[in-house]
């Protein structure tokens, strides 16, 4: 995952700028509150990455939630407990826009949702490594584990209350130790070997671009992973790929404007085989596969 600066869009190819939504782009979801505060409804927070499971997991409201009867901190996330037995969260896309400013970190905050600037198609952080904070799941591991403490000391009665108390720290402190060290570990992997925007629709559901050629699967590379982009080495450029799917073969639709992909696409078929390149690392060459 490139910095700020360096990323490409997996649609049109061109340097990646992010833009929150908007009316314009996201109509459906978007809406005004009583004070003119523009938000919107994201989706709730996902595991898994969306090239594994690329359903939605956004909750679609009635059109006429669209209007919150209520002043807006532009700052803040409202949580409306009313919209339903679990709620909606209320974005200000204010709180995007200042997110996306900021980047890093800040990029896979689970509320998030953004546009590339460019050609203003919807993509989505493919691998969120950081969402396991701030949830129940970590929450009751915790809490689980101090429970088998608990019982483990209780168990064996001979234990003073200094030495009980001792020892639930420690595990306690292992088990958020072990939860960091997860986090940190995914994001390094997710930073490394993923490019990680792939682009979807209104609500959120991965969209698979249109296969433009494919490679052969022969070629083994960690950075050979489904919603990365590549770049493909040509005598006199080069063209940026997404790999759409990997299976039998690897195919790869064009990161281009719509105007541009038969004219890529006949340079691209044009040559036998392709070198190719992840974020500057070599990746390899391999063979073009006629259909």
């Amino acid at each position: 995952m490139l910095p700020k600066d360096k990323r490409i869009c997996p649609c049109c190819g061109k340097r990646l700028e992010l833009v929150p939504p908007s009316p314009e782009l996201l109509p459906l979801r978007v809406g005004t509150s009583s004070n003119r505060v523009e938000y919107y409804f994201p989706s709730h927070k996902r595991y898994t990455s969306l090239t594994a499971d690329p359903h939605s997991r956004y909750w679609q409201c009635a059109a006429n939630k669209l209007t919150y009867h209520g002043d807006l901190n532009k700052r803040f996330i409202k949580y409306e407990s009313r919209y339903g037995k679990r709620g909606w969260e209320i974005v200000p896309v204010y709180n995007t826009q200042r997110k996306l400013e900021k980047d890093g970190l800040w990029i896979f905050s689970p509320e998030m949702a953004f546009f590339c600037g460019k050609c203003q198609r919807k993509l989505s952080i493919n691998r969120n490594p950081l969402a396991i904070f701030g949830t129940a799941m970590s929450v009751w591991f915790v809490v689980a584990v101090v429970v088998l403490c608990v019982l483990a000391v209780v168990v064996i009665n001979d234990v003073g209350l200094v030495r009980t108390a001792g020892i639930v720290i420690a595990l306690l402190a292992g088990a958020l130790f072990v939860i960091i060290a997860e986090a940190a570990a995914e994001t390094i992997f997710t930073v490394r070997m993923m490019s990680n925007f792939v682009p979807t629709d209104e609500y959120d559901n991965l969209i698979y671009p249109p296969t433009d050629i494919k490679l052969s699967a022969a070629l083994r590379s960690p950075y050979l992973r489904e919603g990365n982009v590549l770049t493909a080495k040509l005598a006199d450029g080069e063209v940026h790929i997404y790999l759409v799917r990997k299976a039998d073969n690897c195919e790869f639709s064009i990161c281009c404007e719509d105007g541009e992909r038969e004219q890529l696409k006949q340079r691209l078929s044009e040559c036998t085989e392709l070198e190719l390149t992840f974020e500057g690392r070599r990746v390899g060459t391999t063979e073009i596969i006629a259909d």
